[in-house]
């Protein structure tokens, strides 16, 4: 698969209708949590008028798996709270996202410089990138590539971004992703750009 034609799979999920809707509903929550706030399930009930305890299924209806505490507050949506691969430093607040896609986009919908830490999923070299609006800077190593994956299944983390990456090169990154058909090598430019579109949808 080539890279023009999952940037065209994911604009088609994210403008479909239930798509808007995630967005209209996840914006305020992104914001919340990039401010290092979780949300209760009455905050983001009350986005959607839908009552607190059945938050979880009206999101998980449009294949988006909420990621919540032990309290059942809500601590993940794309930007997290909890550590993974993928840190993302902004206003001197070290966070986390969910794939290398939301550290390319969350800082243009953000407008601001982000600093993001990753580690290639194949080899284990540390990653580091600065994200701009502008475009991105300050890569290590220069090298880096990422995997982009189909979005279609019933949990958009387990179907795109636990499979979308920042890789060390894309030699590593062709070979890690060889058996999988549905992902497209990009080079860091490219899935910018790709960045850059689903932001504007925000």
């Amino acid at each position: 698969m080539n890279v023009g034609e999952v940037r065209r799979r994911l604009m088609a999920k994210w403008t479909s209708k239930s798509g808007l809707e995630l967005i209209k509903a996840g914006g305020p929550l992104v914001q919340s949590l990039l401010q290092g706030k979780p949300v209760s399930l009455q905050q983001a009930g009350d986005l959607i008028c839908t009552p607190a305890d059945q938050v979880p299924t009206w999101w998980a209806e449009r294949n988006y798996i909420l990621e919540c505490d032990r309290c059942g507050n809500i601590v993940g949506a794309g930007i997290t709270l909890m550590p993974t691969r993928h840190s993302f430093e902004v206003d001197g607040r070290t966070l986390y996202a969910w794939c290398a896609m939301d550290c390319l986009m969350f800082a243009v919908v953000m407008k601001k410089d982000a600093r993001i830490r990753s580690l290639c999923p194949a080899t284990g070299t540390p990653i580091a990138l600065t994200v701009t609006v502008e475009g991105v800077k300050d890569v290590s190593p220069p090298t880096v590539a990422v995997s982009l994956a189909s979005p279609e299944g019933p949990d958009i983390r387990k179907a795109f971004c636990d499979r979308t990456n920042f890789y060390a090169s894309r030699e590593v990154a062709e070979k890690a992703t060889r058996d999988q058909p549905d992902i497209a090598v990009a080079t860091l430019e490219e899935a910018f750009q790709v960045g850059v579109d689903l932001a504007k949808l925000f």
